[in-house]
């Protein structure tokens, strides 16, 4: 298991490729992948999930 601590986040990727980010040791995503990650491959889960938040509450606050 590839397990990363990153800007306050634990990103890990278990040996079946499920990708789980942690915040405070909650799970805030997780998701299916068909590929073996690197360290910069699980940052940029971590930015792509950001940014989909941010997006997320965007459109929250719109409504």
């Amino acid at each position: 298991m590839l397990k990363i601590n990153y800007k306050g986040y634990e990103i890990s990727q278990a040996n079946n490729n499920h990708i789980m980010i942690c915040k405070d040791n909650q799970v805030v995503f997780h998701s299916q992948s068909n590929i073996k990650l690197n360290r910069d491959g699980l940052k940029n889960v971590l930015e792509y999930y950001l940014k989909l938040n941010d997006l997320l509450k965007k459109v929250e606050s719109d409504e």
